[in-house]
Parts: structure tokens; C-alpha cells; sequence
């Protein structure tokens, strides 16, 4: 009963428990659960509602779920209540009266006869029923079919006497559900009577008179009802009773049934019920009887299915489905009338008319069979007149319609290759523009449609069968037109593969009458176009790839002698594109090649001229196709100009040569290009003709062109027009293309004479341009197309092109016109090609010959770099934008260019030109700048190293003896950018190698010898790291070591003091870089300097004096000492001239070099003394606080001894007064915790004391970093690394500055002194014992305590006998326990966890002072001050561990006492002290074995529950002491199972499934501990009351399986009463989780 009252409880998730537990009481004691269920109900008639629900539907699942546990004297009563609380009030509560139905549904589908006769006597004839004993009937119809049918008769005769009457709108939905419902129950009784033991006299005709009034009651009444919910459901009904209602009766109100349904579509906001139940009444009725209804069924059907359909709505899909369902009804009825009804719908230009049409046709396409076969002309004809359609959506479903039509054989027919073509047209649709997408969400893009498109195509080639006939050879029709251009790619790609197939099977379909097909191109059109396609491979779709493939397979077709060359290269040219699918990979200008000589070889190949000038023709005749394809117009002229240079007929090529000059569009720099490079191709075998038609056009010969019909452009000159710009950029191109291919034999005196002569006019022109302003007509294309012919000049001439020497005597004059067209270029930005064209020709010309002179290469470097240094830096996306892309390729040819030069003049003197120019970017403010220049530097000096076998060797002796290069490039070396450093280092490098190589130039070197030095330099850029400065600093100084080696003495000053300049340099990083290098060359080759040092440490003041960065200035001032340590007398008499006051630098000087170590002892001691006696801090009250402040003396003297411990000669006098120094600091270190800075007089703006005035200002100080550097600065004095190393490693000094934290970082400071200084602890205990006994601060006191507790505990101390001090460990364990009884409790924390520590000390130790710290860690559990249990948790911790370590003699006597003392622990709030207890009483185990055995075993029952319960601790380190100490007690708890369930399963890394060990363990228990099970269960139960609700869950969950797993014999002892009750109290505890746990332990009662 109290789970039953428990579920109206407030959270669900408890509910949702109880009703579980209730369902499993159920399914052992279904009487039980359902009775109590059942007097519950009728002894508390006024629940609330919420709660008759939870009942009602819990007896409904637990009914349902165990149907045959329930007789039929059980059913009759809950039949009743149910009925009864299903019409207990004439208020509708649907929840409630659901709820009941549901019952008398579940008890239905076995007691039908109980059930229905309680329904039954409710449902009295005359008298409108209760909404849900209608309902109930017509979901016992549902769920029991077999059941119920026999009753549905009596049912309908009560509804049929109440229908009349029935005015209420959920009255007449609920009827029109039912009846749907009886009528689906009695179609699935008549079509299964086979299958069961059914009544013979039930059929459908056995219905069918009250079916036939009630339909038409419906029908005529309550179709039309307002409500659409009740019209919703009675159009159902009025569907699902047309298969039951009779014949005559359908027939005589098929007319009426039909205009009712087409009027619902007008009214009915969702069409899909009454299309359903439209195609019900069709499905319904035969053929003859809806024959003459067919039109008007179209009619009033065809409006819905031309409504879109929402993909995201399912409704609207299911009616779209229902309609077509209706359809194909329709079809079969009178398929031609449909058929031409769609015709006719298919005239209107409506989009969703022809949508709807087409969607209806490819149904019926899919759907109709031998009703269509006979319609398929008809079909093709009708779609005719929608290919030409320009709807986007219209397309797509038309598309969709000829795959339908495909599969089914209608393409195979007249008109088929028009839908074939309709497809290739849909291929071929443009991109369009990008822009805002339009609103409508069935939009269809032009690339969604070609897309589709292409597949469609593709699986019509692929799929389906027979479709070779319909394709081939139309698909080759398909090739040339310009339409399809775009859809090329699938085209070539269906080509290829209906082909193959055919050559395969040996079709004779496959080769092709070419005379007798007039609509397929002939051979050489083909192999034209195929050509231009192939040439641009990665164009629509990759294809490239799909045309090479078909040219493969149709190369029977194009030419029989193409067919074996074909195989073998075709299939390279794939392989090629193959593996370079990846744009990124992809070189345009490679493939270009390979294409034009496969088109070469190819052409050579057939051998037939005739063919070869018939395909020339083809081609020329194509050049409209590409009109605004500018690249495949591009390579076509290129082909073309091959097939001049093979053919021999010159008539065919002037023609040809007119040809591409009249179609060419001279704006356009890519089809002027190819133009100029076919006209190339063309004079390598007709220079002559391309000349003079060159001439002619430059010179505008007006009478001579119309004479020969040349251009006709050319004839509007003949009244002397000029040339407009883009002409002339185009002619100029030629000419450079002319000067490249024609034959080299011919070619230096045609330059001369003509190609030259030709653009002087125009180099002339162009540099005016650069003097006055452009007028509007001047075109930058023809600047750029003249430096092109410039290159393509240079080219020409190059030896190599020539095979002989020749000086090209125009160099200077063209290199001049390229520089001064650079310079009219903007500095900072990319405007144009001009300069990376410029520089590309200037690569050109300086390698021809005669050499440039020094000055001309001086001025030529400065002109380019001052064009080319300033411009924008290359982002990361770098091919982002064409600007970009054209910036990159700019500085590309910068490079390439210095490298050219460089090559020219391969000696030191011209890598000293090109250096020198470099060297102001070098040091440039911008970081770019600077990058670039080292980039170009670096390049320059491996090329040089590359190429310096071709330098002389004295010449290279004299380059590397020159100190100065290095020292311009070490400041790079430390440079803030990263990729200035890479490049600084490696330059460093390659100068290294490059005198290597010289040294290994004379014969007596081995030429294998490998310098270590120069290949270090290598490693040391890998470790550059900008962010770690010291690591940085410290490669640059190992870079100063191989400098030092390798750098010889009368380079030495040279480099010094170039590397000076570098200490000002911009960026402080390389300044700071270079003042490392110089200290670095001072200290170890100073003494090489002796008549420089004066000229040395005037230089070195004078940067001084600028040097602004403060770690410059530093290694500077080192520098100084540095050169001070070799020459000291110089020194003095050089800083001695110095004026007073001394400046700054000076000071800082004096600074370093007193840095001695015969002072810094004497101030040490004197400052130690001073400190010892000084005050840490003072205090003062404010209001209800202690305010702390550091006195200023402590503060100055803590400052002094930081500052000489820092001095490079502090170590041995740090070594002298180590522990006194240690001690010092760490008694300043605890003082100044939470203290504030001190008060100082006032200083005015020079630092000096302000006059008048006695004001205290507060120092900028804080006084605990003050002594943690302090600290830390004795520790590094030390020289011991490795210390810090361990001090830094676990964060030490973030603790000094917390005050919760200090006593743990003075134990780990103390660990680690121990670990790595043990010599130093003995002192420093000995000058810390003052402080623990006499000081009268508590944090000195705290200080030394923890020291203590921390040194104790160090083992390998003690058993090496404390370093030498025999009376350490009294020493430590009188101090500490004379300090538990200070008034602070931290210290008396500390001396507890000294004391425990102890039992560290070794056994000798611990025996003698055992009972002392066991007394005094029972006396600290008991310390009544500790409210926050810290020295409690001290005193277990250290007992825990003084215990791991003595005997049971030594224990015996308080082992029971401290087993009570630590079980109030396990409860307390803090989850270290319960994990310390729990843990503890684990620890005691181990003397369990002993005389106290019995005892202990008593306080382990005690206690096992409360360590079970605590095993799902909410704190994770309770849980794991839990595990380990029930691991520790399991053997002596009295069971094998239950120990080796503790030693299998509590495993300390394995995760615990909590609930299931639990479950097995009370088996254990049940078995193995029966005379405990009452005790064990009280226990748990008198956890109920904890303040942990999870502990509460834990209790309730082990009552509940220590109960489930419990036998009735042990039942019998226990307190039934009190368990129940403390349950039924949990089932009301504030926490759900607890009350869940109650109620699924309330599930196992049914044990007891």
C-alpha cells in the first residue's frame, strides 16, 4: 500500500521507480498487487485524480504483462472498477477514464466475454453511451480482432437505435472511430477465416444492414460537419465502410459519394484522409460501376496532385501517394480516357499543371502495366511538347519521367532520341550567376538540374538495356555544336563507354558511315574538337580524362593508322591526369606540352597531307565555338599553328595565318597569346610567309592587302587608320614568338633586319610613356606584350638556342628600357605584370653576353630591389586572389633574377655588389623586409657555394677572410621573425662552407674532411625558439663558439666592429643577439686586441649611451668586463679620463666591474648579523584586524644579501655560510607571508630625499617576493641544479606566498635539501631550534616545526646517521613534543605530523620512542580546539603509518581503544578525515591475528555495514580506503566467498558496479551470515537517518537485496514491522534518489 500511495509522489523520476517496483511486485504476485490496487480504489474514493491515473495504468501494464496469471474472478472485479471509475463521473477527464479504458482493454484481449458484457450493460439502446465505452469497444476491436467480431453486431445494432440522436461533436467522433475500427476488424475476421476457428456464419453481408444505415447517416449528416477533427474521422469511416456496406447500396451512392469527396477537398484543410478515403471508395467498387465517374474522379483529383509536395511534411507525401493510388485505379477502369486527359493538361503552360502531369505520368509509368503497353507513343508525343519547357522544376520531374520511360522500352520508339536530347541540353546548362537564391524552397538551380542530369545520362548509357540502338552514333551528333560544350564530359564519357561496349561485342553498329549519316561530324571535325577538349583537360568535370578515353576507342573511326599509336599513348595521357587530380598538383603549361606533341605525333602518324589540311580546315571552321572560351581558343590556335608547320602547301598556310589574325580578340591577352605562339609554330617552317603577313600588318600595306584578301581588318587602313593598341600588343607578341621558333640558323639576321626594326618604334613610344602622363588611348598591354617580345628576344639569342656564342649588342638598351619601366611601377603595391614581366626578362638578358660592368650591375640591383623590396607581404593563403598569386610570382622572379646575375659574375666581387645592395633591407624596420632580404641573401650564398668550383682561389681566400659579412648576418640570427633566423643561420652556414671549400682547395687537404664546427651551426637553427629567450640566447652563445673557432685574428677587429652596429639594432632580440657574440669574443679573445681597446671602449660607450633594451645593455656592460679581465690597466686609465658626473653607461660600468669576490664576504657577514637582530615586521590594529608591515631594515638587508648572492664570484663565500644564509631566508620567507610592503621617507624626482618634508610613501615592493628571491638566490648560489630543477618542478614558490600553503613548501623545500644538500641539515636544524623554542612569532615557529616534522621522515637521513650528528633525532623529537601544547594550532598540527613521521626514522628510533608518539597521537585526536579536524586527520595519518611499522605486543593494549575512538570518524563531514579512518581501522587488520582477535573481529561485523555503505561514498578517496580496508579485514570476517568477493572485485584501480556487487554479496550474507541477517539489516536501517542522502540510497538498496536474496525460513527472525516501516518513512524523504532506492527495495517484500 505504501508504493501505491507513493505514486502521486512530486518527482517523476520516483514515480517512474515506483511503478517499476509495483510492475515487478506484480510479476511475482499479480493477485496481490492487483487486489491491493483494487481496495485501494475503492477505499479512498476522493484521490486526486493524478493518483487514480498512476493506479488505473499501473494494473493496466501489470495486467497486460501478465495476463494469464489473472482468473476470472479477478477479472470480473477489476472489469467492474474499471467500467466503474471509467463512468464514475459525468465531468470528461480524459487522462483518468483513458487510464480505465485501458485497463478494460488489457483484460479484454482474453476476458472478452467479461469485458464486453460490462460494456454491454453501459451501453443501453436509446441512451447515448460514455465517450470511452465507445471507445473501448473499438479498441477491443483493434487489440482482440478475433475476439470481438462476433459482438460487433450487437454493438452496431446499439449505435445504429442512438445514432439519430447523437448531437454532441465528440459523441460522433467517438462512433465514427469505433465503426472505423469494427470495420477493420470485421475485413481482417473475413480475409483470416482460414486461418483460425472462426463462425462460418460471420461475413461481410452479415454487417451489412446496420452498415448500410449507419453509412448513410454519415454520409448525409455528419460528413459535412463544421468541426475537422469529426469530418476528419467520419471520412474514414465512411472509407472503411465502403468495403462493408452492400453492393446496391455503394453503387446507388457512388454518385453522391463522389461529389462529396470532391467538395471536401475545398474545405478540408488536410486532403490526405479524404484521398484516402476517396481511393477507399474506388478500391471498393468495380469497374463497370465507375466507369462513367472516371472524368469527374480526374477532375476533382487532378487540382491535388499538381500541390506541391513537402518533402518535410509526411502528410502531404501520403496524399500525394493516395492520389496516385486513385490513379492507378482510374487506369484500369479506362486507361485512354486517362491517358488523353493527361494530353490534354499537358497543353497548359502552368508549372504546377505540367509538375502534376508529369508526376502522374511516370506512375503510371512505373505502376501500370498492360493498360499502358499500347500508350507508349501517345506518352512520347505529349512530352514533345515539354522539352522545350524553360521551367528549372518542370525539367527536373521531366527528367525523372524518361528514366521511367527508359526502363520501360518507350526511348527505343519514334521520338526517343529527342528525350535523349533533352537530357544532353540539361548537361550543358551555364552556371549561373553567383547571387541571392530565390525564396521558393522547391527551387531547382542550374547546376542541381545538370547535375542530375549527367547521372541520368550516365546510368541511360550504363543501366539500361538496349540503349546502345538509341545513343549510337547520336551521341557522336552531340560532340561539335557549341551548345554542348559544357556538357562534354558526359557526353565523352557515355561515348566511351557505349563504344567499348560495342567493339567488345563485336557490334558492326559500332563503325559508322560517315557519306551516309549527314548529322555525325566527319573524322577530322571530330579529332578537332576532341583535340581543343583534350587540351583543357580539367574543365567541366575532369574532362580531359572521359575524351581521351572515347578518342581511344574511337580511333577505328578517326584514322586506321592512329589505332596502335593511340593504345600505347593514350593511356600514358591518363595515367598522367590520373595522378594529378589535385588542382594543387596540377601544371597546365606541362600538360600543354605533352598534349601538343601528342597532336604532333598523331598528325605525323596518319601521314596523309590531305587529311591533315581537311582537319586544318575543320578546326578553323570550330574557332566560333570557343568565341568566350578564351583558353580553349587559346590552344586550338596552337594546334593550328602545328598543323601549318607540317603542312607544306603555302596557300593553305596564308590562308590559315588570315584566319587567326581576323578571329583572334586582340583585348585578350590569352587568345593573343595563342594566337602569337601558332604563328611561332608556323614559322619554323614558313619564316618568310608568317614575316611578311607581319609586315604587312605593322606597316598597314592597305593596296597590297586588298590585292592578296589578307585580313580584313587590314582594308580599314588603307586611308591611313592607325593601329589601334591592342593590335599592336598583338602583332609585338608575334614578332617575340616569331624570333623564339623560327630556325636559329636564320634567325640573328631576321632580327635584325625585321624584328627589331618592327619594335624600336615601339620601345621608343614606351619610354615616353614613362615622362608624361598616358593619354587616354595608350593601352598598358602593349608595354607588357613589348617586354614579353623583349624575353622572348633574350630567349632567342641565348647560347643555348643557338649553339654558338653571339653578343647581343641591344642588351644594355633593353636592360635600360626594363629598368626605367620598373621604376614607373608603385614601390609599395602590385598594379599590373609589368614588373614581374620585366623581371623575368631581365633574367633573360643578363646572362647574355657582353658582361654588364660593376657600376651598370650596381644601379641595375638598386633599381630592382628599390621595385620590389617595399611590396606587401605574401599572406598565408597566398593563392587566395589573382594579386596575390601575381605577387608571389613577382618575388619569384626577384630571386630568380639576383641568381642570374649572380651567375654571370661567379665571383667574390659580384656576390660582394649583390650583398651590398641587400644589406639596408637586411636591418629594415619591417619585418618583412627584413625576411625577404635574408631569404634573397641566402639564396645568393648557396648558389654561390653551388657554383664555387668556377672561382678563383685566391679570390675566395680573400672573401672568406671577411670578417664584415659574418658580422652583418649574426644580429639576424636572434631576429623576432622566424623564418629570419632560419635564414641567418643558414646563411652563416653556407659562408662557413664556402671557406671550407677554399681551405680544401689546395691539394695537400683531404677533400672527405668534415669540420664539426661548420656543421653545428646547422643543428643550432633547430633550436631557436623565440619564446624562450634564455634558450635563444644560449644557442647564439654556442654560435659564438664556432665563430670563435673559425674567425681568424686580422678579421677579428673588422667583425667586431661591424658587429657593434648590430647592438642598436631595431629589434631588440637581434641587438640582445649581438651583445651575446661580442661578450662571447671578448672573454676568450680579448687578449688579441690589446692595440684596439681604446678605439674598442670608445665604440662600445658610445652604443651605450643609446642602447635603450635592457638585456642589451646588460651583455654589453658584460662585454666591457669581459675586455676589462685582459687588459685591466688600460682599462682603468680609459675610464678614468671619463667627465664627471659620470653618465649612466659609466655607472654601470663601475656597477659590473665591482663585482669582486674579496667584498662580497665581508657585507655578507656583516648583513647576516644585522639581520638575525632586525625586526621581520611590525604590527598594528585595525578595528577587528591585525595589520602586518614589513620593517624597511629587514627589507634592505634581505635585499643586499639577494643582490650578493648574485654576483658571479658569490659561490664559495655562499658555500662558507650556507645553513645560516638558508636559515635566514626561510625564517624572512614565513615572516613575510600576508605582510605588507614597508613605509620609506619620500624621494624627490631625482631619487634623493625630498627636502621639508617627513612624508612616508609605501615601497613598491612586495616583501614576499623580496625574500623568495632571496631564498632562491642562495639556493642557486649553491650550485647545486639539480635542486632547483626539483623546487621548480612542483611549483615551491607559488606556496611561500600562501599562507594555507607555506608549512607544505618549507617540507618540500626541506625534502629537497635533504635529497640533494645533506650535509647542510644538521646547521640548519641547529640555527632554526631558537626559532621552535623561543620565537616569539608564530610563522618562525611554523617554519621550523615543519622543517622538523619533514626531516624526521627522512629514512635515508637517519639510517646514514644524520649526515654526522648523532643527537639530531632527539634533537627533532624533544623539540616537537615540547611544542604540543603551543597556543597555535598549526604548530601543534606540524609537531603531531612530526611525530608521526617518526615511523620513518627506522626501528631503533621507533622502539625507543614508540609509546610516546602513540600517546600523543591518541592525545591529538582528542584535541578539543580542532574544529576543523585537521590535527585529528594529523594524528590518524600518523598513526596509520606508525602502525605499518611496530609489533601487535606494542599495540595490543590500546587496539580496541583506538578502534573506538577512530568509528566516529567514519560519519564526519570531511571526506579525508572519513578516508584517514576507514583506512586506519584497515591498518588495524594487521594485528587482527593476534591475542586481540576476537574483540576485533566483533568491531568488524560492527562496523562491516557502515564500510559497505561507505563503498559508494559520494568522495572518491572514501570509496578507495573503503576498497582497501574491506580487501585488509575480508579474512577474518568468517566467509571464503565473502572474503574472495573483497579480493576479486574491490580491486583499487578497477571501477565497482556498485548495485550488482551488492546484490551478490547479500547472497553471501543470506548464506554464510544467517544468524546476522537481522543485525546486518537494523544496521542499514539505522543509516536510513543519515545526513548523506547517498548513504540513505545505499541503505535502502542493501535492506532491499539483503531481503530479495533471503530465504523464508530467515524471515522469519526479522523485525518485518520495523523494516516496512523505516521503508515507508524513505518513500517521504526529501531526496528522490532516496526514494527511488526505497521503492525498489519495497519490490523485494514479497520475499518476507
Amino acid at each position: 500500500m505504501a508504493l501505491i500511495d507513493a505514486q502521486l509522489d512530486k518527482d517523476s523520476n520516483v514515480r517512474d521507480v515506483v511503478g517499476a517496483s509495483l510492475r515487478d511486485l506484480g510479476s511475482k504476485q499479480t493477485s496481490l498487487v492487483l487486489t491491493s490496487c483494487l481496495n485501494y480504489l475503492s477505499k479512498h474514493v476522493k484521490l486526486p485524480v493524478a493518483h487514480k491515473i498512476a493506479i488505473l495504468n499501473c494494473m493496466a501494464d501489470v495486467v497486460r504483462a501478465n495476463l494469464e496469471k489473472v482468473d476470472k474472478e479477478l477479472a470480473i472485479a477489476i472489469v467492474k472498477e474499471a467500467a466503474t471509475q471509467m463512468t464514475q463521473t459525468k465531468d470528461a477527464v480524459p487522462e483518468w477514464q483513458a487510464a480505465a479504458s485501458h485497463v478494460l482493454v488489457a483484460v479484454g484481449c482474453q476476458w472478452i466475454l467479461e469485458s464486453n458484457t460490462e460494456l454491454i450493460k453501459r451501453f443501453n439502446p436509446g441512451q447515448l453511451p460514455d465517450f470511452f465505452i465507445v471507445e473501448t469497444m473499438g479498441n477491443l476491436a483493434k487489440e482482440n480482432v478475433y475476439g470481438m467480431v462476433p459482438y460487433i453486431k450487437a454493438g452496431l445494432s446499439t449505435m445504429l437505435s442512438v445514432i439519430g440522436i447523437a448531437k454532441q461533436d465528440n459523441i460522433r467522433w467517438i462512433f465514427a472511430y469505433t465503426i472505423s475500427r469494427f470495420c477493420e476488424a470485421i475485413l481482417d475476421y473475413c480475409a483470416n477465416m482460414d486461418n483460425f476457428d472462426s463462425d462460418p456464419n460471420v461475413n461481410i453481408a452479415f454487417y451489412s444492414d446496420e452498415i448500410d444505415v449507419i453509412h448513410e447517416v454519415l454520409l448525409n449528416n455528419w460528413i459535412g460537419t463544421r468541426d475537422a477533427k469529426i469530418r476528419e474521422q467520419v471520412i474514414e469511416a465512411v472509407g472503411q465502410m465502403s468495403y462493408v456496406v452492400s453492393k446496391p447500396k455503394l453503387q446507388e451512392r457512388l454518385p453522391k459519394l463522389l461529389q462529396t469527396f470532391s467538395n471536401l477537398y475545398k474545405k478540408h484543410p488536410e486532403p490526405f484522409h479524404v484521398s484516402k478515403g476517396l481511393y477507399n471508395i474506388l478500391d471498393a467498387n468495380s469497374s463497370d460501376i465507375l466507369h462513367p465517374h472516371v472524368e469527374s474522379i480526374l477532375q476533382a483529383i487532378f487540382p491535388q496532385v499538381c500541390h506541391a509536395v513537402d518533402y518535410s511534411v509526411p502528410m502531404t507525401i501520403k496524399n500525394h501517394n493516395e492520389l496516385l493510388r486513385c490513379l492507378s485505379v482510374l487506369v484500369r477502369v479506362d486507361s485512354m480516357l486517362v491517358v488523353m486527359f493527361l494530353m490534354e493538361k499537358l497543353e497548359n503552360s502552368n508549372e504546377r499543371v505540367r509538375i502534376g502531369v508529369l508526376s502522374i505520368m511516370r506512375h503510371l509509368i512505373n505502376s501500370a502495366g498492360e493498360e499502358m503497353a499500347d500508350k507508349k507513343d501517345i506518352f512520347i508525343s505529349g512530352l514533345k511538347k515539354v522539352t522545350g519547357d524553360p521551367n528549372n522544376k518542370v525539367k527536373k520531374i521531366l527528367a525523372q519521367t524518361i528514366i521511367a520511360m527508359a526502363h520501360h522500352g518507350y526511348l527505343q520508339l519514334v521520338g526517343g532520341q529527342e528525350m535523349i536530347e533533352f537530357i544532353v541540353n540539361q548537361c550543358a546548362l551555364p552556371t549561373e550567376t553567383p547571387g541571392r537564391r530565390p525564396t521558393d524552397p522547391e527551387y531547382v538551380s542550374n547546376d542541381a538540374l545538370r547535375s542530375m542530369c549527367d547521372n541520368v545520362l550516365q546510368l541511360l548509357t550504363t543501366t539500361v538495356d538496349n540503349m546502345g540502338k538509341v545513343l549510337w552514333p547520336f551521341l557522336l551528333e552531340c560532340v561539335i555544336p557549341e551548345k554542348y560544350t559544357m556538357a562534354q564530359s558526359t557526353i565523352c564519357r557515355c561515348i566511351a563507354h557505349t563504344a567499348a561496349k560495342k567493339k567488345e561485342e563485336n557490334d558492326d553498329s559500332f563503325y559508322v558511315d560517315f557519306d551516309a549519316s549527314a548529322n555525325v561530324p566527319k573524322p577530322q571535325a571530330l579529332l578537332a574538337r576532341f583535340f581543343v577538349l583534350c587540351g583543357l583537360p580539367v574543365q567541366s568535370k575532369h574532362r580531359g580524362l572521359h575524351a581521351l578515353t572515347a578518342l581511344r576507342w574511337l580511333a577505328p573511326l578517326i584514322h586506321e593508322n592512329l589505332i596502335e599509336m593511340w593504345d600505347i599513348v593514350i593511356p600514358k595521357l591518363i595515367k598522367h591526369l590520373e595522378d594529378h587530380q589535385d588542382l594543387d598538383d596540377w601544371s597546365q603549361n606541362n600538360w600543354e606540352d605533352l598534349m601538343l606533341k601528342f597532336v604532333s605525333k598523331s598528325l605525323e602518324q596518319v601521314g596523309d597531307e590531305e587529311w591533315i589540311c581537311s582537319m586544318g580546315d575543320a578546326m578553323a571552321e570550330q574557332i566560333s565555338l570557343y568565341d568566350n572560351l578564351h583558353d580553349e581558343k587559346n590552344f586550338l590556335y596552337k594546334c593550328l599553328g602545328i598543323i601549318m608547320r607540317i603542312s607544306s602547301k603555302k596557300d593553305f598556310v596564308s590562308h590559315h595565318l588570315d584566319t587567326l589574325f581576323s578571329t583572334v580578340k586582340h583585348a585578350n591577352q590569352v587568345e593573343r597569346e595563342g594566337c602569337a605562339v601558332g604563328l611561332g609554330y608556323a614559322a619554323a617552317s614558313h619564316l618568310d610567309i608568317v614575316t611578311t603577313k607581319l609586315d604587312l600588318i605593322a606597316k598597314r600595306k592597305s593596296d597590297s592587302t586588298r590585292k592578296s584578301g589578307i585580313l580584313s581588318f587590314i582594308k580599314d587602313f588603307g586611308s591611313g587608320s592607325e593601329l589601334d593598341d591592342q593590335t599592336k600588343a598583338t602583332i609585338l607578341l608575334c614578332y617575340g614568338y616569331v624570333a623564339l621558333y623560327a630556325p636559329p640558323h636564320l634567325i640573328i639576321s631576321r632580327l635584325q633586319t625585321q624584328i627589331l626594326v618592327a619594335i624600336n618604334p615601339h620601345l621608343t613610344n614606351a619610354k615616353l610613356l614613362l615622362l608624361s602622363p598616358p593619354l587616354p588611348s595608350q593601352d598598358p598591354d602593349v608595354k607588357q606584350n613589348l617586354i614579353r617580345t623583349i624575353e622572348l628576344i633574350g630567349r632567342s639569342m641565348h647560347p643555348e638556342h643557338l649553339n654558338a656564342r653571339h653578343d647581343f649588342s641591344h642588351k644594355n638598351k633593353l636592360l635600360q628600357h626594363l629598368q626605367d619601366y620598373i621604376k614607373a611601377e608603385s614601390p609599395t603595391q602590385v598594379t599590373g605584370e609589368t614588373r614581374y614581366l620585366a623581371f623575368k626578362a631581365m633574367c633573360v638578358l643578363v646572362q647574355l653576353t657582353p658582361r654588364l660592368m660593376s657600376s651598370e650591375l650596381a644601379a641595375l640591383l638598386q633599381n630592382v630591389l628599390d621595385a620590389s623590396m617595399q611590396l606587401p607581404p605574401l599572406p598565408p593563403n597566398a593563392d587566395a586572389k589573382d594579386s596575390e598569386l601575381l605577387l608571389s610570382n613577382t618575388l619569384k622572379s626577384l630571386q630568380q633574377l639576383l641568381l642570374d646575375i649572380l651567375s654571370t659574375e661567379m665571383t667574390t666581387k659580384g656576390l660582394d655588389i649583390i650583398c651590398t645592395a641587400l644589406q639596408p633591407w637586411r636591418v629594415s624596420s619591417h619585418s618583412h623586409e627584413r625576411e625577404r632580404a635574408m631569404e634573397l641573401s641566402l639564396k645568393i650564398y648557396h648558389h654561390f657555394l653551388q657554383g664555387v668550383d668556377v672561382v678563383s682561389v685566391s679570390s675566395l681566400l680573400a672573401f672568406c677572410s671577411q670578417g664584415s659579412c659574418l658580422g652583418r648576418i649574426v644580429p639576424r640570427c636572434s631576429d623576432p621573425q622566424d623564418d629570419v633566423r632560419e635564414s641567418a643561420f643558414n646563411c652563416i652556414y653556407t659562408l662557413l662552407k664556402i671557406k671550407k671549400h677554399a681551405y680544401f682547395s689546395f691539394p695537400r687537404k683531404r677533400p672527405d674532411y668534415s669540420d664539426p664546427f661548420v656543421e653545428s651551426v646547422n643543428e643550432l637553427k633547430h633550436k631557436i625558439d623565440v619564446e624562450d629567450s634564455a634558450g635563444l640566447f644560449e644557442v647564439i652563445s654556442q654560435l659564438a663558439e664556432v665563430l670563435r673557432q673559425k674567425l681568424s685574428s686580422d678579421q677579428l677587429m673588422p667583425f667586431l666592429q661591424v658587429l657593434m652596429e648590430g647592438l642598436v639594432d631595431a629589434e631588440p632580440f637581434c641587438s640582445s643577439g649581438a651583445c651575446v657574440v661580442m661578450k662571447s669574443f671578448m672573454e676568450s679573445r680579448g687578449a688579441e686586441l690589446h692595440s684596439q681597446v681604446a678605439t674598442l671602449q670608445t665604440g662600445l660607450h658610445a652604443k651605450l649611451s643609446v642602447i635603450t633594451h635592457p638585456q642589451t645593455r646588460t651583455g654589453t656592460l658584460r662585454a666591457v668586463r669581459a675586455l676589462g679581465k685582459h687588459h685591466m690597466l688600460t682599462m682603468l686609465e680609459h675610464l678614468m679620463q671619463r667627465t664627471l658626473p659620470l653618465d649612466a653607461a659609466t655607472l654601470d660600468t663601475w656597477k659590473v666591474i665591482g663585482q669582486k669576490a674579496s667584498l662580497t664576504a665581508a657585507f655578507m657577514e656583516t648583513a647576516l648579523e644585522m639581520l638575525r637582530q632586525a625586526l621581520p615586521y611590525e604590527e598594528r590594529s585595525d578595528k577587528e584586524r591585525v595589520i602586518r608591515s614589513a620593517t624597511q631594515h629587514s627589507m634592505a638587508l634581505t635585499v643586499v644579501l639577494t643582490e650578493l648572492c648574485k654576483g658571479e664570484e658569490a659561490a664559495p663565500v655562499v658555500a662558507s655560510n650556507y645553513a645560516r644564509l638558508l636559515a635566514s631566508m626561510m625564517t624572512m620567507v614565513s615572516s613575510m607571508v600576508d605582510v605588507r610592503p614597508p613605509q620609506q621617507q619620500a624621494k624627490d624626482a631625482n631619487g634623493k630625499p625630498a627636502k621639508h618634508s617627513s612624508a612616508l610613501t609605501t615601497a613598491r615592493i612586495d616583501p614576499s617576493e623580496v625574500s623568495i628571491d632571496g631564498l632562491r638566490q642562495v639556493l642557486i648560489a649553491s650550485q647545486c641544479p639539480a635542486i632547483m630543477q626539483a623546487l621548480d618542478s612542483v611549483e615551491i614558490w607559488g606556496k611561500f606566498r600562501n599562507i594555507e600553503q607555506v608549512a607544505d613548501g618549507f617540507a618540500l623545500l626541506t625534502k629537497c635539501l635533504v635529497e640533494f644538500q645533506p650535509h647542510c641539515i644538521g646547521h640548519l636544524v641547529s640555527n632554526l631550534n631558537p626559532l621552535l623554542g623561543a620565537s616569539v612569532y608564530d610563522p618562525q615557529r611554523m617554519m621550523a616545526a615543519a622543517v622538523y616534522a619533514q626531516v624526521i621522515s627522512e629514512r635515508s637521513l637517519i639510517e646514514e646517521g644524520c649526515a654526522g650528528d648523532s643527537n639530531l633525532v632527539d634533537l627533532l623529537v624533544n623539540g616537537l613534543l615540547a611544542r604540543l601544547v603551543d597556543s597555535n594550532h598549526r604548530v601543534r598540527m606540524l609537531c603531531i605530523r612530526g611525530l608521526g613521521n617518526v615511523a620513518s626514522a627506522g626501528s631503533e628510533q621507533l622502539r625507543k620512542y614508540s609509546m610516546s608518539v602513540v600517546s600523543a597521537m591518541i592525545a591529538g585526536m582528542d584535541d578539543k580546539e580542532d574544529v576543523d579536524d585537521y590535527i585529528t586527520l594529523e594524528a590518524m595519518e600518523g598513526l596509520s603509518r606508525i602502525l605499518a611499522e611496530i609489533d601487535e605486543e606494542q599495540i595490543r593494549g590500546v587496539l580496541i581503544n583506538v578502534s573506538l575512538r577512530i568509528r566516529p570518524c567514519f560519519e564526519k563531514n570531511n571526506d579525508r578525515v572519513r578516508a584517514v579512518a576507514i583506512g586506519l581501522f584497515g591498518d588495524l587488520a594487521r594485528f587482527g591475528d593476534g591475542p586481540s582477535k576476537d574483540p576485533f573481529v566483533e568491531q568488524i561485523h560492527s562496523n562491516l555495514v557502515t564500510l559497505l555503505l561507505h563503498l559508494n561514498d559520494p568522495s572518491p578517496q572514501v570509496r578507495l580506503a573503503c576498497k582497501k580496508t574491506l580487501r585488509s579485514i575480508g579474512p577474518f570476517v568468517g566467509s571464503e566467498a565473502i572474503n574472495e568477493m573483497f579480493q576479486k572485485h574491490l580491486l583499487e584501480s578497477a571501477s565497482l558496479i556498485y548495485g550488482e556487487f551488492m546484490n551478490d554479496l547479500s547472497k553471501a550474507i543470506n548464506k554464510d551470515f544467517v544468524d546476522k541477517l537481522n543485525f546486518y539489516t537494523m544496521g542499514n536501517v539505522s543509516f536510513f537517518r543519515s545526513s548523506w542522502s547517498e548513504i540513505r540510497s545505499n541503505a535502502a538498496m542493501f535492506v532491499g537485496f539483503l531481503l530479495g536474496n533471503m530465504d523464508s525460513s530467515s524471515a522469519s527472525n526479522l523485525s518485518k514491522e520495523h523494516i516496512c516501516g523505516a521503508l515507508i518513512l524513505l518513500l517521504k524523504d526529501l531526496s528522490p534518489d532516496v526514494r527511488i532506492k526505497a521503492a525498489e527495495a519495497m519490490s523485494y517484500l514479497h520475499c518476507i
